[in-house]
């Protein structure tokens, strides 16, 4: 199949705790910004910003077997198919109406894709679901008292677990009961392992067992554990991709520079070792999405989008970020053999 690279140039508000499309945040396209299509893996670029309204307030993205999906403010999405993504339909997810309080901005601030479709979230309201192939959008039930959804995961059997700022709730019924399964602290990001769910929370890399919905550490001595400093935060994301997981850990200590460090796991987060080229890749600056396709290393970081041949060692640039203020970053997506990548700002 072709790969088709596609680059998105919006404005982001605020900091998220979910990197890879993110949660309590708030994006802005105007005038200046645009989204662009390549064809040829980087090498020119097409202008796709279509019908997309200057004044568009985005706070999420998407992209899956519906198309790409954009969450804006007052309970709407804005979608695209990816046959056709220069074309955006404007959906309403909840009619706002006099009985809801207009002081909040019901904002959809993040957005998921699973194997049945995709999944959206408005700030302290509900899950909204729509089926690949439907255009309808179904609400769910969220658990009572979280605002943030970090991750989805959607298991086979009809389960989903979803981590929030208040940790990790499990339902079986669609939303109508919700447990809560971890409480340490908010979770973060969450990858589905068959059986198990490794996830990360506030205080390090956690796994969580489906049969009996129990969770544990992984391992004492995890290089990855947050050592609980009062007045250091630390947040980790982590990406799947051909057979290896990556962990990219940013340290925030107060009054001192961000140490961001990436790691790699070749049996489903059991060992962790830092990867070889940690340093090449730390140069490149904030990271906020990590890819591996055909055996090339992508990243998507403050600097612009970058591809690596040997695994990190060397970088080829495929999109300048050519922001001198150095408040925003790139994303990345890959969906059916097709990249798309998001500017956003935030990239101290």
């Amino acid at each position: 199949m072709k790969t088709v690279l596609v680059i998105s140039i919006l404005g982001l508000i605020g900091f998220a705790y979910r990197q890879n499309v993110n949660t309590v945040s708030h994006k802005t396209i105007n005038k200046e910004q645009k989204i662009f299509k390549s064809e040829d893996d980087g090498k020119s670029w097409a202008d796709i910003t279509g019908n997309l309204p200057f004044d568009f307030d985005l706070n999420d993205v998407s992209v899956g077997n519906n198309g790409i999906t954009l969450g804006a403010s007052r309970a709407k999405v804005w979608v695209s198919s990816n046959s056709n993504s220069d074309k955006w339909s404007e959906v309403e997810l909840k009619s706002l109406d006099i009985f809801l309080d207009h002081n909040v901005n019901y904002m959809v601030t993040s957005i998921f894709e699973t194997n049945t479709g995709t999944y959206a979230y408005i700030s302290h309201d509900n899950l909204y679901f729509r089926q690949i192939g439907s255009n309808i959008w179904s609400p769910i039930k969220a658990p009572i008292g979280i605002y943030s959804v970090n991750d989805l995961v959607e298991k086979e059997n009809g389960k989903i677990y979803i981590s929030t700022d208040a940790g990790i709730y499990f339902t079986s019924d669609n939303g109508e009961a919700w447990d809560l399964l971890f409480n340490d602290g908010y979770a973060l990001d969450m990858i589905n392992l068959g059986g198990k769910i490794l996830f990360s929370a506030k205080y390090g890399l956690y796994q969580l067992d489906q049969s009996n919905n129990s969770w544990s550490t992984i391992m004492v001595n995890n290089p990855l554990e947050n050592l609980g400093y009062i007045d250091e935060d630390v947040l980790i994301n982590l990406y799947q991709m051909e057979g290896e997981i990556f962990a990219y850990k940013n340290i925030f200590t107060r009054n001192q520079p961000a140490v961001r460090e990436l790691y790699e796991s070749k049996d489903q987060g059991k060992t962790w070792t830092k990867h070889k080229y940690n340093e090449s890749i730390s140069s490149l600056g904030r990271i906020d999405s990590i890819l591996k396709k055909n055996g090339k290393l992508y990243i998507a970081c403050v600097k612009g989008i970058y591809v690596s041949e040997d695994n990190g060692n060397h970088w080829t640039q495929l999109m300048d970020n050519d922001d001198e203020s150095g408040r925003t970053t790139m994303k990345l997506f890959y969906q059916d053999g097709e990249f798309y990548g998001v500017k956003v700002a935030g990239g101290c």
